[in-house]
């Protein structure tokens, strides 16, 4: 290849650029001939400080003085950090270590994921070269990301084709040589900022203003996340969208914010500090105006004061803001408006032609629980609940009516003082009927069609997790108990559940004792295992105990049921640390511990759905250690759905929350759609894995369905009748007779008690209480729908048949963002939607081997088979001196 350019003077390159590093993530294969190119132009004049991600070891031009590093790992993170130029056309690429000082160069591409959208925005307005084919390519790719006009002559946009004056300008900072792609915009830019939508009103105010503005404008709306973009979008196709990065502000940062309206002399400091966030989001951007319309957010308008720009607010009726407008914080807001904001018009009748208009005035009320009292009467409870009422409007009480879900209640409602008192009835039955988890919520309708159906906030505290109300809980029959609870958004439910064995006056007499005795002892460094309910040993965290205790690690305890089955089967060698559950030193090791390590949430180290409030501070304290070792892959249910709030992230405190991933596919899905911080996850394979072998003679058929939450009480009454167990008869049904024999039917753990006691047809096919390791050695054929024991299986070669008869209906109630995240495309077995389809492929299944396209499928999502997961996550844990 001849020499790129003969222009650079060697001498003065080096001096410029000794010492420092060049950081290059190229990952699309049509790319590679730039990538040729300009490592040929950087080995001409300096050879010791390139780093390559280790993807392109092919690339031509590499040699000895090219390092290769892995994606993501410390080395990684620490070169992006202070490398000098950054060449990428990764939209993963952590944009947030990147500084000014440093130059990034950036290939963008156009990406349908929503979810990188705002991403792949953010490189593009930050970059200091966009590089593009052609101008075509420019053209479509920034007008997808709404940067076609306002983006121009602000962030270098270059074509990959001149490369020899690129390498120039970065090494000598000839500007005079480049030459940009033009693209043309009309005269005047105007963003207009929009906080997020919450209901049709606000829709319809966003639609009739936009009409109000001049057609001779270039009209770009900027909104925080992605979840306006498509009504946006269906208002105009053509219409920019532009996302606007949130602040988050430490402690220290708000109660400067705070004191700063009380000591104007901290004003200065404070605009700094909102200057400096707000170019998150404006950095490259070219504007003339910006008109601030919605917004519920605390801070925004403030960092939206500090643009050097002609500023301009909309002056909405109070019922476009909600009951947020009677809080003093609004009245300063307005203030602020008015003094740095230029009038552009008033919007003062509240808009109620909508599709929905019972849902109208939700942001008009806002119910809070004051007292409750609930009573035993003869087959039932008497229940009394007094609410804290805000409201913009006079309503009639006697229409309001109280649900429980779908569930009208008779209720009784009245005025108590500025409160509103319910009464309400619940027979025994229709509380043993109800499912696991069931919201309250207040509904009202006046005569207009206006109304709400508003769900009633447990308490007024603004930090809802840092200390538990307690809650009284009610056995109904024996056996089911129920109970008010407060959940993670401060939203008040009502819990129906077995009763636990720590609803006992004694033992919560023994948790109390060991919280008040741990109290008196220094927390020690004493590391907790556990796996489901604390009653299973054949998970990760088993695996990760047992190599603990091999490399001399005394303080790490495995907590245990000391019922389990198999317990005479572990080594004596590890059965000396095992702690078995329910025991007073359960307790108090619980409460002294700041390291837990479990493959499910941290509640299985003591009891599910526990009700103590000392055990539930300590499960939400951010002042521990915890790692989730997973039970299973979780790339199959999304993280973003309503059903998986629960898998939230802990913050950082003083200890450290750790997930444990099986590929940087896998990590992605919790950064993106969880919401954990890259440096949160551990991509090291899950640690069970390291012991799944399959037999030989492997030939069972295995059917194992994930479970159903809504159907849990209606299996406890008549699990007959439950759609689980319909869904299994048909599936039964659908396997030829000559394969019977090797049937074996999995429930679900939360089904095993419904199932045990009772008589049915396929209760023949079912095994209770095994190991699932066991079973799995001798699975031939496995048949679920959508549990992760999938990637199990596959791992161990056994083959995949996933029924989605029922899939939609079930991510339907999953609830509201639910999606899988397999589809025809990455799935790695057989689909079957009816008996039918089960006919068809059984015999494949069962006496083929795994096919090589579901194998390169799967390798995407486990990326680790080399036996080593353990070895790799105790490594990073040490690192993070997590052990």
């Amino acid at each position: 290849m001849p020499p790129i350019i003969n222009s650079i003077n060697k001498n003065t390159v080096q001096e410029k650029i000794d010492n420092q590093l060049v950081l290059i993530h190229i990952c699309s294969q049509k790319h590679m001939s730039f990538l040729d190119e300009i490592l040929e132009v950087l080995l001409k004049f300096y050879q010791y400080n390139i780093y390559i991600v280790e993807s392109q070891e092919s690339i031509k031009n590499a040699n000895e003085y090219v390092s290769f590093v892995r994606y993501k790992d410390n080395t990684y993170k620490k070169i992006l950090k202070t490398a000098k130029y950054i060449i990428t056309d990764n939209e993963f690429v952590n944009i947030n270590l990147i500084k000014k000082e440093q130059a990034l160069l950036f290939i963008p591409c156009i990406n349908n994921n929503l979810d990188m959208y705002p991403t792949i925005q953010k490189i593009l307005k930050m970059s200091h070269f966009n590089l593009f084919d052609s101008k075509e390519q420019m053209h479509s790719i920034l007008e997808f990301y709404g940067l076609k006009s306002i983006l121009a002559h602000k962030n270098i946009i270059y074509s990959l084709k001149k490369i020899n004056i690129l390498c120039d300008f970065l090494f000598q900072n000839q500007k005079n040589t480049i030459e940009i792609f033009p693209v043309s915009g009309k005269k005047e830019n105007v963003l207009v900022f929009i906080g997020n939508i919450q209901n049709e009103s606000q829709e319809k105010l966003v639609e009739v203003f936009l009409k109000t503005l001049p057609s001779d404008s270039n009209v770009h709306i900027i909104s925080p996340g992605m979840k306006n973009y498509n009504y946006i979008k269906s208002l105009d196709s053509n219409l920019p969208y532009i996302n606007y990065f949130n602040s988050h502000y430490s402690l220290k940062n708000k109660i400067l914010i705070k004191f700063s309206y009380i000591f104007p002399f901290l004003t200065k400091k404070v605009n700094k500090l909102f200057k400096r966030n707000v170019q998150k989001s404006f950095h490259g951007l070219h504007y003339n105006r910006l008109i601030y319309l919605l917004d519920s957010t605390q801070y925004t308008y403030r960092e939206l004061g500090m643009l050097n720009t002609h500023l301009e607010y909309v002056k909405l009726s109070p019922m476009y803001i909600g009951v947020k407008c009677l809080k003093k914080s609004y009245a300063q807001k307005e203030k602020f408006l008015q003094k740095n904001f230029s009038l552009k018009m008033t919007m003062g009748n509240f808009i109620t032609e909508v599709k929905h208009p019972e849902l109208c005035l939700n942001n008009a009320v806002n119910f809070c629980m004051k007292s409750l009292r609930i009573q035993k009467k003869c087959k039932g409870y008497q229940f009394k609940l007094i609410i804290y009422q805000d409201k913009l409007f006079d309503y009639k009480i006697e229409k309001m009516n109280l649900y429980l879900n779908d569930l009208l209640l008779k209720c009784k409602a009245d005025y108590k003082g500025d409160c509103v008192r319910l009464s309400f009835s619940l027979s025994d039955d229709e509380i043993l009927n109800l499912p696991a988890q069931n919201k309250f919520y207040l509904q009202y309708q006046g005569e207009d069609g206006l109304g709400f159906y508003k769900d009633i906030q447990y308490t007024r505290r603004l930090y809802i997790n840092k200390e538990f109300l307690k809650s009284k809980i009610f056995n109904v029959n024996g056996k089911t108990s129920f109970y008010i609870r407060q959940s993670l958004k401060n939203r008040t439910y009502l819990t129906v559940r077995l009763h636990n064995k720590t609803d006992s006056f004694i033992e919560n007499l023994k948790i109390n004792l060991a919280y008040y005795i741990s109290k008196l002892l220094r927390n020690k460094n004493i590391y907790l295992l556990y796996e489901k309910d604390s009653s299973r040993y054949e998970e990760s965290a088993s695996v990760v105990y047992e190599n603990l205790i091999d490399l001399k690690y005394n303080n790490a305890y495995f907590i245990l049921d000391r019922h389990y089955p198999d317990l005479n089967k572990i080594q004596e060698k590890y059965r000396y640390n095992i702690i078995y559950k329910y025991t007073f030193r359960h307790y108090l090791y619980f409460f002294i511990s700041r390291t837990f390590l479990g493959s499910e949430l941290m509640v299985h180290a003591m009891e599910l759905r526990i009700m103590n409030k000392h055990v539930l501070k300590k499960i939400y304290s951010t002042d521990i250690n915890n790692v989730f070792l997973q039970h299973g892959v979780m790339y199959m249910v999304s993280l973003d759905s309503e059903s998986r709030k629960y898998f939230s992230p802990k913050k950082d405190g003083k200890g450290k929350f750790r997930v444990v991933t099986s590929s940087q596919l896998e990590a992605d899905h919790f950064t993106q759609l969880g919401g954990y911080d890259e440096n949160q996850v551990i991509v090291c394979g899950l640690p069970k894995y390291d012991r799944n072998i399959l037999y030989p003679d492997a030939d069972k058929i295995v059917i194992m369905l994930t479970w159903r939450v809504w159907e849990y009480n209606q299996a406890t009454t008549d699990f007959e009748s439950t759609p689980y167990y319909k869904m299994l008869q048909r599936i039964v049904s659908g396997i030829n007779d000559t394969y019977r024999e090797h049937l074996v039917i999995l429930p679900h753990p939360l089904f095993y008690k419904s199932a045990m006691n009772c008589e049915f047809e396929l209760k023949k096919y079912m095994q209770f209480n095994v190991k699932y390791d066991e079973i799995l050695r001798q699975t031939c054929v496995l048949i679920t729908d959508y549990s992760s024991i999938a990637y199990d299986a596959f791992y161990r070669g056994s083959r995949v048949i996933f029924y989605w008869e029922e899939l939609e209906s079930c991510l339907e109630k999953y609830g509201k963002n639910t999606k899988l995240m397999l589809n025809k495309d990455n799935v790695f077995g057989d689909i079957c939607y009816s008996t039918k389809d089960i006919e068809q492929v059984i015999d494949d299944n069962y006496h083929l081997e795994q096919k090589k396209m579901y194998q390169e499928r799967y390798n995407q999502i486990v990326e680790f088979h080399d036996g080593k997961n353990t070895k790799r996550l105790i490594a990073r844990l040490k690192s993070e001196k997590i052990i």
